[in-house]
């Protein structure tokens, strides 16, 4: 009953149905009984072949945190888990080599929340962000977009009286991929308005891809002091969770940047680093690079939105509810409802063009100052 993991495991069931992300992210009843059984797949076998291909030491890291001394630490480490087995040669896994979002996976949604909910959410692939972790770039381009305060997209949003909040940044990282998304909270004259929000949005992009070094550099340092006073004074965290974060960091990052490899800024952002910047505004973050979804009630739900190219949904199962509305699509795991369209050309092009027909349209990143006619 909760509309984010409705939403998450709609944007997996939609991936490449050969990659592993497009099955479900949990597990229940149907999953790991019913569908097995009807296929003739013994659960146990497939657990006890995965646990013999993948439980080897070699592929391991291992977090332990405790108020003993650093020997007594190591003594239980030892007597623990010296017998695990190292294989060496463990095959690599496939969603490694392959990429999850192909270009069906590219298309506009619209989802029928369950609680009163207004979004529109903007997907873009990007490539992986871990390799880049000492500049962090892409957290550069989501302090842009998403900052809050006077000036910024949020603000013109708000004065339009179009959103309330608006979030930027990347997500559901990868080991050849990476998710960077623009989420705007809408206000009910939003929902009806989200054309014109999209296009706010590529616009303020498109003019981050115009502002040079001399303008980005200011805020970079800003950024990175605000991540520096974070990590100073940071909360302390639960032992179980921060061990668990310790060993996935460790698969990434080399064991003395472990504990601050996602936290702070190691190297100055120049020239090589703007490079980087330019590379992800320019190739990434573009209309036909896009994944849509407007989340709004259904009565609300703009026509526009679904004009010209929308995709009928499969017929229902003989056993479907016959009251059932079959005008919408049904995800299999969560029962979430939402129609699909591919992109409309019209509106990618005016999307990725309406900069040029604006009179007056400025960004001043010294002071982070966006405006609009």
């Amino acid at each position: 009953k909760d509309d984010d993991r409705r939403e998450n495991q709609l944007l997996r069931s939609t991936c490449s149905s050969d990659h592993s992300m497009s099955r479900f992210g949990g597990g229940n009843l149907e999953t790991l009984l019913e569908d097995p059984k009807k296929a003739g797949i013994n659960v146990r076998e497939k657990l006890l072949q995965f646990h013999e291909r993948f439980y080897s030491a070699n592929a391991m890291r291992l977090a332990v945190i405790g108020k003993e001394p650093v020997d007594k630490l190591e003594e239980l480490v030892t007597s623990f888990f010296s017998d695990v087995p190292n294989r060496q040669n463990v095959p690599l896994r496939d969603w490694i080599s392959s990429v999850p979002y192909d270009a069906s996976w590219k298309r506009s949604f619209y989802i029928s929340p369950i609680s009163e909910r207004r979004r529109l959410a903007m997907f873009f692939p990007i490539p992986p962000i871990q390799p880049f972790y000492k500049t962090k770039p892409a957290q550069l381009i989501s302090h842009l977009i998403g900052h809050e305060g006077p000036g910024s997209l949020l603000a013109v949003l708000k004065e339009l009286g179009y959103a309330s909040e608006l979030s930027a940044g990347p997500t559901l990282s990868l080991a050849n991929s990476c998710l960077f998304v623009v989420s705007v909270i809408l206000t009910e004259e939003g929902v009806p308005s989200w054309n014109r929000v999209m296009q706010i949005v590529f616009h303020f992009i498109h003019l981050l891809r115009k502002s040079e070094f001399e303008e980005r550099y200011p805020l970079w340092l800003e950024l990175k002091k605000i991540h520096d006073f974070n990590f100073l004074y940071k909360s302390r965290d639960r032992e179980d969770a921060q061990s668990e974060n310790m060993a996935h960091a460790m698969h990434y990052y080399p064991p003395k940047e472990v504990l601050c490899a996602t936290e702070l800024f190691f190297e100055e952002f120049d020239e090589q680093q703007n490079f980087r910047v330019n590379h992800i505004l320019d190739n990434y973050l573009k209309a036909s690079n896009m994944r849509m979804h407007l989340t709004c009630p259904e009565n609300e739900l703009p026509k526009d939105f679904l004009e010209g190219q929308e995709m009928a949904p499969p017929p229902p199962p003989p056993s479907a509810d016959s009251a059932s509305d079959e005008t919408f699509w049904v995800e299999k795991y969560f029962g979430t409802r939402y129609k699909v369209r591919e992109h409309n050309s019209t509106w990618i092009s005016q999307a990725q063009d309406w900069w040029a027909t604006c009179y007056v349209v400025t960004i001043d990143l010294t002071c982070l100052t966006f405006s609009l006619p």
